[in-house]
């Protein structure tokens, strides 16, 4: 009997601990985690074949496994493979597996068990550098199988606590925080378990703890809430109030304005309470309060919605209860009034319609008033009343198809109670609304907040979010969170309309409020709320394991498959993998939302990329009448100058003319990072610099034209057009200048660049306030960037000794918590770039591996940051030996930013002489070609590159 270890350190072992010579070999143990992976229903064959081997075809990779699992048996001296139907699984009466001990802990439940069997992550040390397959398939389920103990962990901690338990939901917690030290969530369990359970110092203690470890592993601030926390245990608990408000009412300040971070909502929660006491003070409060909301709902809403008609009430008690006939028409329209796109009636008009409009048959009343309103929705119900206690029930229907009612409810409670019961009565009937796979994050926001203000505010969010209206969304879950300030998924759509909006602040403190209050939601929903605070965080990683969690026990979630689709296609450059896997998640997208305008775009750029263009001709065709004329002409720009003729290129060129500057930036950005048709966007940014434009678009347009013909080799070209872009725009001049001398394949002219040093040297910024760091950070990071700049034209000058200087100053200077870990990556970069000058590959590569920090996209991808740390580590990849890790960076090295164009070529010529040395030809010759066809016209330093992949081409027997 054996037993295969894979939590930790990848190991098999006989029942006296020895094994026979051979079998630790790691093609066999690799075979043998996958096979234990799979479980009781086996791998296929095929697919583990080709994750050991998957540059060989499927024949001969079968043949391989064959071999090897011949060996195996030979080794073992017994076989330890059940073979069924083409799927292996390994045979526990031979050899038994930690993961499957791990699995049966985790469904008994039995998270002592689990804890004893995770003695690290799967195959912690493990790789087989030679198939990058399979370290792909290692890392997703090493992420997967983490998850899965912190779950357990999280949920055995949380029952603990709930049941008051608060030892022992602190032990667990501490469990889930050794596995997961950064995580800022866990901590604040942590901290909040261990300061209930009475142990206060211990709380501060691992708050103190855990703020370091950030600020030294991540190098960015330790979350708000934990920085809050901690400064709470410090200090002694006020005594309570004399006076609180009643639990239905919103507290005064939340009708004001919105709260900007967990400790101004702390600030203002003492200062409402002392404010409390004063008379004068709260009737002030009041009178503010009462003016801000007259002044919301006097608003206008936006025209159109969906008409409702609420149909008088059958009433059944004495003649006391009479007013609830007409009453609850005016009490339930309302409250349905501008619940997301819902548009009541006019009641007096309803009333005097209906009243002159009598009919015995009830049915046809409620349609024949629904008709001469053009109402597609209407409201029947009943009430009654008997010994104080009132009851009421009502049928929501669509007019359309009257013979089953949308949604039903009934509530019923205490007669002096009646607003709040038809508040909760009107909540239940619009969560019965929703009932499609897009709409379930409706009805459980009706779920998850006792304030209707809250819910109809959240409804329109959401109606205005999915229409385009980013700041008018951003708005009303504004107002949403102001009603109920705990309500965790108007923080999450917050967050997601934030990023829609530009505002990388707003997007970051509602994710945190999110999770901060995601104790009432559903396990379904709290994974949402952890995805997004993982892609807030920039861990794509997390991100990506815990949507493949949901949509794997959710298949119909629209929410997990969307949040999917955009951590695989904007975060997957920053690891080495393509944009072009988020397309399984558009897909499934698009089969329950048809006419998803923002999946409908991402897989339109996808399919620009990927092909085949017929696909992308007949989706840009079919989705034209679903967009807005802004992406309609972007959409059109990417068609014709990836498939489209000339004349369809001239017609788009013409309408671009009229344009914005925006559209036209977002057009030539698109051609060329999705379509990699440079020339067309470098026609497209010729719009750009005519004379009629204002100083900012020649300057963008310049700019762009600067990567561009860096793209194409022409670098003399290039630092013409980067003359004339100032240094105080976004992608600035500098971003070319910098990153040129550090491709390597350029002649180095010291002379220029000690110049160029010299005067950022020299350079006295006056940095921005943090609110411009998305919108300008060449402004905002000013100081930072001065100092990076120097570092990396230091590397280049073959000056090491001051650009580790400069690396660690950039480090230690302070910089805006919205800049996130930036400082900690110009750092890295500089390092790594010197260490490899110094000819330290190993120790280079290290230090680029081991930064785990947090970029904001929106910033790293205008300093041109993450281009080129993809760009470094593929280069010491290469140099290191690893060949199959090297080609995954090298081949998604232009997939996000136009400061990524300058790397296409040189990592096609890098790609395809690893092809070539791999005895790949095929894909060496594409490579070789892709190369030619971008520098034939470089600038003569770098034709000797074009000529040695002409003569490569020539030795394998392809013509040009």
């Amino acid at each position: 009997m054996y037993c295969l270890k894979t939590f930790g350190t990848l190991a098999l072992e006989g029942q006296t601990g020895v094994i026979p010579p051979g079998a630790a070999q790691k093609r066999r143990l690799a075979l043998l985690a996958i096979i234990a992976s799979a479980g009781k229903s086996g791998m296929p064959r095929e697919k583990a074949a080709l994750l050991l081997w998957p540059e060989s075809d499927t024949e001969s990779a079968r043949h391989s496994l064959s071999q090897l699992l011949y060996s195996i048996r030979q080794t073992l001296g017994a076989d330890p493979m059940i073979s069924t139907s083409g799927n292996l699984s390994l045979n526990p009466e031979i050899m038994t597996n930690d993961i499957a001990d791990l699995d049966r802990a985790i469904k008994d439940h039995d998270v002592e068990k689990v804890v004893s069997i995770y003695k690290g992550k799967f195959l912690d040390g493990f790789n087989l550098p030679e198939s990058l397959d399979f370290e792909r398939w290692m890392e997703s389920e090493r992420a997967r199988r983490h998850s899965s103990v912190i779950a357990e962990l999280d949920k055995y901690a949380s029952r603990s606590s709930a049941a008051g338990n608060h030892a022992s939901a602190a032990e667990w917690w501490r469990k889930a925080a050794t596995l997961e030290p950064l995580d800022s969530r866990i901590a604040v369990s942590l901290i909040k378990a261990l300061d209930a359970a009475g142990n206060r110092p211990g709380a501060l203690q691992h708050a103190t703890i855990h703020s370091e470890l950030v600020h030294e592993e991540l190098g960015i601030a330790p979350d708000p809430i934990v920085t809050e926390l901690a400064r709470n245990l410090r200090t002694p608990p006020l005594p309570a109030p004399v006076f609180e408000p009643r639990s239905e009412a919103p507290p005064v300040t939340s009708g004001i304005a919105p709260v900007s971070s967990p400790a101004a909502a702390t600030a203002q929660t003492g200062t409402n309470r002392r404010a409390i006491g004063g008379i004068v003070a709260m009737i002030a409060a009041v009178i503010v309060l009462t003016v801000v909301v007259a002044r919301r709902d006097a608003q206008p809403s936006p025209a159109g919605g969906t008409a409702i008609a609420v149909l008088p009430f059958s009433v059944h008690g004495d003649s006391s209860t009479a007013y609830l006939r007409e009453g609850l028409v005016s009490l339930l329209s309302s409250d349905l009034d501008g619940a997301g796109d819902l548009r009541a009636v006019d009641t007096r008009a309803l009333l005097k319609f209906s009243a002159a409009n009598q009919s015995s048959d009830d049915r046809a009343h409620a349609d024949a008033v629904a008709r001469h309103f053009n109402a597609s929705l209407f409201v029947v119900g009943e009430a009654s009343e008997a010994g104080g206690k009132i009851r009421i029930s009502a049928q929501l229907y669509n007019r359309h198809s009257p013979d089953t009612p949308l949604s039903t409810a009934s509530v019923e409670g205490d007669r002096t109670k009646l607003f709040e019961l038809v508040d909760e009565l009107v909540s239940n009937l619009v969560a019965g609304r929703y009932k499609g796979p897009r709409e379930r994050l409706a009805k459980s926001a009706a779920g998850t907040t006792q304030s209707l203000p809250a819910l109809k505010a959240y409804l329109n969010g959401e109606q205005e979010l999915r229409a385009g209206r980013y700041s008018r969304a951003v708005e009303s879950f504004e107002r949403a969170t102001h009603a109920d300030t705990a309500f965790a998924l108007a923080y999450y759509r917050m967050s997601i309309a934030a990023e829609w909006e530009g505002r990388p602040d707003l997007q970051t403190n509602s994710v945190v409020r999110a999770v901060r209050f995601s104790s009432r939601l559903s396990d379904h929903d709290r994974n949402l709320v952890k995805g997004l605070a993982a892609r807030r965080e920039r861990n794509p990683d997390k991100a990506e394991s815990i949507y493949r969690q949901i949509v794997l026990e959710f298949p119909d979630d629209v929410e997990a498959w969307y949040q999917l689709g955009e951590v695989l296609f904007h975060d997957n450059a920053i690891r080495g993998r393509s944009f072009t896997e988020s397309r399984e998640a558009w897909d499934h997208v698009l089969a329950y939302v048809p006419n998803d305008v923002d999946a409908l775009l991402h897989l339109i750029r996808v399919l620009a990329r990927t092909g085949p263009h017929a696909t992308l001709d007949s989706m840009v065709t079919s989705s034209l009448g679903l967009l807005t004329p802004a992406q309609r002409l972007e959409t059109e720009a990417l068609r014709a100058f990836v498939i489209g003729s000339s004349a369809a290129q001239d017609s788009v060129m013409a309408r671009l003319r009229a344009a914005t500057q925006s559209v036209v930036w977002q057009s030539l950005w698109r051609v060329a990072i999705y379509g990699r048709n440079f020339s067309g966007a470098e026609r497209i940014a010729g719009i750009l610099v005519e004379p009629s434009r204002p100083t900012v678009s020649k300057s963008i347009g310049h700019a762009a034209k600067m990567m561009l013909s860096a793209a194409h080799g022409r670098l003399a070209k290039a630092r013409d057009e980067g003359a004339d872009v100032p240094r105080s725009y976004p992608w600035s001049r500098d971003v070319g200048y910098l990153y040129i001398p550090m491709l390597g394949f350029a002649r180095t002219d010291v002379g220029p660049l000690r110049t160029l040093r010299n005067t950022f040297e020299a350079w006295k910024p006056v940095s921005l306030d943090e609110s411009q760091v998305a919108s300008d950070p060449h402004g905002a990071l000013a100081k930072h960037y001065r100092l990076y700049a120097s570092g990396l034209l230091s590397v280049a000058i073959g000056d090491n000794a001051a650009a580790n200087r400069y690396a660690d100053e950039v480090r230690l200077l302070p910089a805006p918590a919205s800049a996130g870990a930036i400082p900690g990556l110009f750092s890295t970069l500089i390092k790594a770039a010197a260490l490899r000058r110094a000819g330290n590959t190993r120790d280079a590569l290290a230090t680029l591996e081991g930064w785990k920090g947090a970029v904001p996209i929106e910033v790293g991808g205008v300093l041109g940051v993450e281009s080129y740390y993809g760009w470094l580590r593929a280069e010491l990849l290469n140099e290191s030996g690893r060949d199959l890790e090297a080609l995954r960076w090298y081949e998604t090295r232009s997939d996000l930013f136009i400061v990524d164009a300058m790397y296409l070529a040189p990592a096609l010529y890098r790609a395809a002489s690893i092809y070539e040395k791999r005895g790949n030809r095929s894909k060496a010759i594409a490579a070789y070609r892709g190369f030619i066809d971008l520098w034939k016209d470089a600038d003569p330093e770098l034709q000797p590159f074009v000529s040695n992949a002409r003569e490569r081409l020539k030795t394998m027997g392809s013509s040009i």
